[in-house]
């Protein structure tokens, strides 16, 4: 639960994303600060929530419902993916403060590839108006980082790099 003691000013989540061809599904791991994700499933679900007391399986459902509709990618169509639970660690963080952080693995179906689709990643962004959601999407030997805010909650899939930044003149 949200302690005085744990609190923290910092409301980011980061992430992965990898499209597999062979399984044509996007694999994703997000982290979070544990306390954070706790008050988000509190609100979303109207009950107490604890990633350490509340039984695995019955935390597993609300988080996955939960992500269901927080992290959503949909084709031009505007179907959705279909999702698939792989689990969840929880590890105590090595910063001062000894925050302890949740990272939760599972994919999305995209027969057709990530090309075409919009990821719309709004987790945390109803608990807090400064949340920012960072994700590195790797597709092949392409990397693209997003990132997600309230203001811009969502973004066209795309793996074309970003121009590279010079400090200065070549």
């Amino acid at each position: 639960m949200v302690s005085v003691a744990t609190a923290h000013d910092l409301h980011q989540s980061t992430g992965e994303a990898e499209y597999n061809p062979d399984t044509k599904r996007l694999e994703v791991s997000l982290t979070f600060f544990a306390d954070d994700l706790e008050l988000a499933l509190i609100r979303f679900s109207e009950r107490m929530i604890s990633l350490r007391e509340t039984a695995t399986k019955k935390a597993d459902a609300v988080i996955q419902a939960y992500l269901q509709q927080t992290f959503v990618l949909t084709g031009a169509d505007g179907a959705g993916a279909a999702f698939r639970w792989v689990g969840r660690e929880l590890e105590q963080s090595a910063s001062p403060l000894g925050e302890e952080r949740v990272t939760l693995y599972f994919e999305l179906a995209l027969p057709s590839g990530p090309q075409g689709h919009t990821l719309t990643h709004s987790a945390l962004h109803s608990c807090f108006e400064d949340q920012m959601n960072l994700l590195s999407l790797k597709q092949g030997q392409t990397r693209t980082e997003l990132r997600f805010t309230n203001a811009e909650p969502s973004k066209p899939l795309s793996t074309k790099p970003r121009a590279a930044l010079h400090a200065g003149p070549k």
